[in-house]
C-alpha cells in the first residue's frame, strides 16, 4: 500500500466528495458577501 492510499473509498464516494469541495466554498463566499442569509420572515426561528 502505497502513502495516502485510501481503503473502503468507492470511485462513487470519491466523486460525491470532489464534487462537495467544489461547491462548498461557494456557498461559504455566498454566506460572506451577505447574498445567502437566513430567512427571518419564516417563524420565530428563521430557517432551520
Amino acid at each position: 500500500m502505497g502513502a495516502g492510499a485510501k481503503r473502503g473509498v468507492t470511485v462513487a464516494i470519491m466523486k460525491k466528495l470532489k464534487r462537495r469541495n467544489a461547491v462548498e466554498p461557494v456557498i461559504g463566499h455566498m454566506k460572506a458577501d451577505g447574498r445567502l442569509a437566513r430567512n427571518f420572515l419564516k417563524g420565530s426561528r428563521g430557517m432551520p
